[in-house]
């Protein structure tokens, strides 16, 4: 792929609030594969787009930025030694040259979907987008769903929750259930269970998230799936205020969003831990 057409796939990705990185070789130096200014767009596993001259290095990129997910600028140096020592350590590549990559980390915002435009959802808004995260609500009350109440918001979606198309959502979202009706929220689990999502939570006591888990396992949903289930959301706080309660939610939002697995703690009552 060429530069010109790099930029414009960088540009297109941006405008789509797609979250990727660019590698770019700024230093080569001896016998490489790759020359200075070349340029790798990683988005997933299957959305490689450019490259960095092939072979063990690009590979070897690729895979550590999709296994790390840098979230701040980086510089990768890489020494392909002769010394078949050393190689066996490496990348396995006699080259004997260096090179180094600039890893940038762009448009790194989490989407975050919350179903419900309430008291909390209010809060969890505000602090959700000062925390990073492009923030979509969704509800059927005018009186709520509304830039009075939720200025920070990236999009107000008016949704019939009976009737939700859960098919908008993108893959790799966060999604928050806080409707004004349990049945709303039931509705809304069942459709977004089986959703690709990097974490998905509903707000309610443990006696109404037991009820709703035992309706859904009565009708044949999978109790695995419903294990990953943030519920009752967020961290125990000892507090009902909206504020507070927000407050709750987003440190767990980016404790999953950080990978910080041993402070996610997960209270959902299938997982016997509580």
């Amino acid at each position: 792929m060429e530069l010109t057409s790099i930029y414009e796939k960088i540009n297109y990705l941006i405008q789509q609030k797609i979250r990727f990185w660019v590698a770019t070789i700024i230093k080569s130096d001896g016998s490489v594969p790759g020359q200075t200014g070349m340029k790798l767009i990683v988005v997933s596993e299957n959305e490689i787009y450019g490259t960095i001259g092939g072979g063990n290095i690009e590979h070897y990129v690729i895979k550590k930025i999709l296994k790390y997910k840098p979230n701040d600028l980086q510089i990768w140096d890489f020494a392909l030694s002769q010394d078949p020592d050393e190689i066996k350590e490496s990348l396995g590549m006699l080259c004997g040259g260096q090179q180094q990559v600039l890893i940038e980390p762009v448009n790194l915002k989490e989407k975050l979907f919350i179903f419900g435009a309430g008291h909390c959802a209010i809060s969890l808004s505000a602090i959700a987008s000062k925390c990073g995260f492009d923030v979509y609500v969704l509800d059927n009350r005018d009186e709520w769903l509304n830039e009075k109440y939720h200025p920070l918001a990236t999009q107000l979606i008016k949704s019939n929750f009976q009737h939700f198309d859960e098919t908008i959502i993108p893959d790799n979202s966060f999604l928050v259930i806080m409707t004004y009706a349990h049945t709303y929220d039931e509705i809304l689990l069942k459709k977004l269970l089986n959703k690709k999502s990097k974490y998905i939570g509903m707000i309610g006591s443990r006696n109404k998230i037991k009820k709703i888990f035992d309706d859904l396992i009565k009708e044949g949903y999978d109790k695995e799936l419903l294990k990953k289930v943030y519920a009752p959301i967020g961290f125990e706080l000892k507090t009902h205020t909206p504020e507070e309660i927000a407050v709750s939610i987003s440190a767990q939002l980016l404790a999953v969003k950080n990978g910080i697995s041993s402070i996610a703690i997960n209270s959902n009552p299938l997982l016997g831990n509580n």
